[in-house]
Parts: C-alpha cells; sequence; structure tokens
C-alpha cells in the first residue's frame, strides 16, 4: 500500500521488484507488481520478462518509462543465470535506456 499512497516512488518499487528477481525471490516480485498500482505493467509482457527475458529483450525496448524497467527486470534475470550472455544482450539495449538506467543495468550484470 505505500506505493499506491505515494509513499515509495514507482522507480523505488521498481527497484525492490528487481532486488526480489535477483535473488529468485519471485513470488515476492510478483506480488510487489501490485504496488505500482495503475503503473503496473500488462500482465502478459510482465511474465515474458520474468520467464523468457531474451524474447522480450529482442523485440527491443520502448520508449516508455515502463518498458525501460521491464528491460532491466529482464537483464536481472539473465544476469542471475547467464551473466556473459546478459552482458551482450544488455549492450545493444543499454543505448535505448538512459545514464542512470544503463549504470543500473551494467551494475545488476557486474
Amino acid at each position: 500500500m505505500l506505493g499506491v499512497s505515494k509513499q515509495f516512488s514507482t522507480d523505488d518499487i521498481w527497484q525492490q521488484i528487481r532486488l526480489a528477481y535477483e535473488q529468485n525471490y519471485t513470488n515476492v516480485g510478483s506480488k510487489l507488481v501490485d504496488a505500482l498500482g495503475d503503473q503496473a505493467p500488462d500482465p502478459v509482457l510482465f511474465g515474458q520478462t520474468a520467464n523468457t527475458p531474451p524474447l522480450l529483450l529482442a523485440r527491443g525496448v520502448g520508449a516508455d518509462p515502463q518498458s525501460h524497467q521491464l528491460a532491466l527486470l529482464a537483464i536481472t534475470r539473465m544476469a542471475r543465470n547467464d551473466p556473459a550472455m546478459a552482458a551482450a544482450t544488455f549492450a545493444s539495449v543499454a543505448p535505448s535506456l538512459n545514464s542512470p538506467e544503463r549504470a543500473i543495468g551494467w551494475g545488476t550484470i557486474a
């Protein structure tokens, strides 16, 4: 409810989602999406991000902030299993992100 009442920013909630998935707490991560309220991503896109991140990233990253957050979550998922593949993939999508987002992505892979 802290996200819905705006005590946490959307970026704060996405960070918590990425941390949960990084630690393989996927149930927690998927429940945290509810805290985004009306800014929650489409459930199908979120499922693809969590379960088949390379497919999501192969489509490219949209210009909207939600697409950027989904890309960062996809990289988080990939980095957990194969950091080298995550780095190669992120190098191709990083130009679509802003500088702080690129730092988050590379930090996740490192």
